[in-house]
C-alpha cells in the first residue's frame, strides 16, 4: 500500500459529531459492573463498548508500550454458543492478514474463566462517523470500496465470509479502511452449521443483507459480501443505503424493486459508476459479481471516469 496515495478524509468529520469511541460495538449498558479479569499486561482504561458476555476495552501494551484493543469474553456469564461464537472469531480472523483487515495481537485465557484477543486501536474514526456529514467525493467513495474488495476477495480466498460489512464495521488507519468485526464471519465449508443465533433470529444488519443471507439460506459465498458492499458504496455515493425504513420494509422491498442507481439522487454519477453499484446489489448472486475482486476491477475501471464530463467534475471539486 503507497502511504502517498492515502487520502486523508477524518478532518471532514467534526470532532463534536464523533462519538467517544471509533469502534462499532455497542456503548456498555448499565449492567456491566464487572471487570474482566485480564493479564497484567493489559491493563483496561476505558470500556468502548460490548454486549452480553463481551466487554471491548481500550488499553496499553505494557509490555510494548502501545495502544491496543482487547475484547474480552466474561467466563461466568458466557453460554456454551458465545464460547464457540468468541474462540471462532479469533481463529478466523487470526488467520486474516491483510492491510485493509484488522489483525489479532494476541489472545488467550485470564483467570476466573475469562477469555480474550488483543487487536491495534485505530484512532482514525469509523465509516459510520464519516457518513454523518453525508455523501463522500465521488474519488474517495470509489477508493474506499476498492480497497475493501481487495479485502474482502483475500477472505473469500481463504474459505471466509464476513457476513457483516457495513459502515460501522469499517475503520480508518492513515487514510485507508479497515475491516474490522469478524464475530459472524464463518469459514464457508462448515457455513451449513447453525446460521441463527439462539433465539431464532438471522444474524447481520438487514439494511446491508443480501436477499439470500437474509433468507437463511446455507449456501450463501463470498458474493452475500459483495452485495454488502454494494450498499455501502451507495451509501458513500448518496449518503444513505439504497433501501432503507424498518427491518421487514427493506427486506421486502430488496426482493420486488429494482437496485436503485446511485444516479437518481446524485446526477452527476457517470454511468460507469452506476452500473458497478447496480450489478453489485442484483437481487440474484448470479447477477453480481462473481467474486470482490471483479467488483474491484470495475470499481478501478470507473474511477477512470467516475462522473459525467468535465463541468461535473469541476463541481464535484468546488462541491467537497
Amino acid at each position: 500500500m503507497n502511504p502517498a496515495s492515502a487520502v486523508q478524509i477524518m478532518p471532514m468529520v467534526p470532532w463534536a459529531m464523533r462519538p467517544a469511541s471509533p469502534w462499532p460495538w455497542p456503548r456498555p449498558t448499565p449492567d456491566h459492573h464487572r471487570e474482566p479479569r485480564l493479564p497484567a499486561r493489559f491493563p483496561a482504561e476505558r470500556e468502548l463498548g460490548g454486549g452480553g458476555a463481551c466487554r471491548v476495552f481500550l488499553s496499553r501494551d505494557a509490555a510494548l508500550g502501545r495502544s491496543i484493543v482487547v475484547k474480552a469474553l466474561l467466563g461466568d456469564r458466557a453460554q456454551p454458543h458465545d464460547r464457540a461464537r468468541f474462540r471462532r472469531e479469533i481463529a478466523v480472523t487470526a488467520r486474516l492478514q491483510h492491510p485493509n483487515i484488522v489483525a489479532v495481537l494476541a489472545a488467550g485465557h485470564a483467570a476466573g474463566g475469562d477469555e480474550y484477543y488483543t487487536m491495534p486501536y485505530l484512532d482514525g474514526g469509523s465509516l459510520r462517523d464519516l457518513l454523518r456529514g453525508g455523501a463522500l467525493p465521488v474519488s474517495t467513495a470509489l477508493r474506499i470500496a476498492r480497497e475493501l474488495a481487495a479485502a474482502l476477495h483475500y477472505t473469500h480466498a481463504r474459505d471466509i465470509v464476513h457476513r457483516d460489512v457495513k459502515p460501522a464495521n469499517v475503520l480508518f488507519s492513515d487514510g485507508h479502511p479497515v475491516l474490522v468485526d469478524f464475530g459472524i464471519a464463518y469459514p464457508l465449508s462448515t457455513f451449513t452449521e447453525a446460521r441463527l443465533t439462539t433465539t431464532g433470529l438471522l444474524v447481520g444488519t438487514p439494511i446491508y443483507m443480501s436477499p439470500e443471507q437474509s433468507a437463511g439460506d446455507a449456501a450463501i459465498d463470498g458474493r452475500t459480501d459483495v452485495y454488502a458492499l454494494g450498499c455501502v458504496l451507495h451509501e458513500m455515493l448518496t449518503g444513505q443505503p439504497p433501501f432503507h425504513g424498518r427491518d421487514d420494509v427493506v427486506l421486502c422491498r430488496r426482493l420486488r424493486e429494482r437496485p436503485p442507481r446511485p444516479s437518481a439522487l446524485r446526477p452527476e454519477l457517470s454511468p460507469e459508476v452506476d452500473a458497478v453499484v447496480t450489478r453489485a446489489l442484483a437481487p440474484l448472486p448470479t447477477a453480481r459479481f462473481a467474486t470482490a475482486a471483479e467488483l474491484g476491477a470495475a470499481i478501478a475501471r470507473a474511477e477512470r471516469r467516475p462522473v459525467r464530463g468535465r463541468l461535473w467534475r469541476a463541481l464535484d471539486h468546488r462541491r467537497w
